[in-house]
């Protein structure tokens, strides 16, 4: 079915006036960079509040909620688990009309944008962190070409030649794919609805994947990965109370 799904991944302006708080690290980025250290748990409570705020319905039911969304990790901390979480969740359902996570198929349908190679535009040419593979660095930034320029990024001088600092960078600075999608290859890894599990052996409509698990699936690389994490195919779980300064997520809505 028809849905639409942001351009650009939740930023951190977004973030902050809907939940109110600024989980994410590299303040220099700015407001325009996507939110990161956020867990799924925080972002299905974020499409709530969204849909809340807009008069929309909400299409999560949660139970047994306890701690504060958006709580982030310690400053000297790349990745960390808990803060929100909820002992039950339930999808109302793709007719919901409110804001979600996009499922994972409709992830790879924007993310391909009709191409079958490892980005939209074009193969994987170089893996690693260098050489720069020409393809990636066209339409995502990832451990490759993510230098910082602003103050407090990361030290990646042990990444490549040349390297100083590396970070997340502002939002459409690099080429969207022909649907008009940016960074669905880089910046931040993508938090999408699915339980992690293998494929099912026979096609499907509007799959959700599993019916149970324990971890959720990310999708799209983040700039500190190397280029082959960032291919529109690379398929990764978490615990959905894993937060990394490296993932946030993309807002998506059933088309009514």
């Amino acid at each position: 079915r028809a849905f639409r799904m942001r351009a650009f991944e939740t930023s951190r302006a977004e973030w902050r006036a809907v939940v109110g708080t600024a989980p994410s690290h590299y303040p220099g980025c700015g407001v325009d960079c996507p939110v990161a250290l956020v867990s799924w748990w925080d972002a299905v409570y974020f499409l709530n509040e969204l849909s809340e705020s807009t008069g929309l319905e909400t299409c999560y039911i949660l139970r047994g909620c306890s701690g504060e969304p958006g709580s982030g990790c310690d400053a000297d901390e790349q990745s960390c688990t808990g803060g929100f979480s909820c002992d039950e969740v339930r999808f109302v359902g793709l007719d919901c009309r409110g804001f979600r996570l996009p499922t994972e198929s409709e992830w790879e349908v924007a993310a391909r944008a009709g191409t079958d190679t490892a980005f939209h535009s074009g193969p994987l040419l170089h893996t690693s962190r260098e050489p720069l593979d020409p393809n990636l660095d066209a339409i995502g930034w990832y451990s490759g070409n993510a230098d910082a320029a602003y103050d407090g990024g990361r030290d990646c001088s042990s990444w490549r030649e040349g390297a100083d600092t590396c970070g997340p960078q502002p939002q459409g600075g690099r080429t969207p794919n022909d649907l008009g999608f940016y960074d669905m290859s880089g910046n931040v890894y993508e938090w999408v609805w699915d339980y992690e599990g293998d494929y099912p052996e026979t096609s499907e409509t509007d799959p959700l994947g599993p019916d149970e698990g324990q971890r959720r699936m990310r999708r799209g690389g983040s700039w500190s990965s190397p280029s082959q994490f960032c291919r529109s195919g690379f398929r990764f779980g978490n615990d959905p109370s894993f937060k990394s300064e490296g993932l946030g997520f993309r807002i998506a809505r059933t088309i009514p």
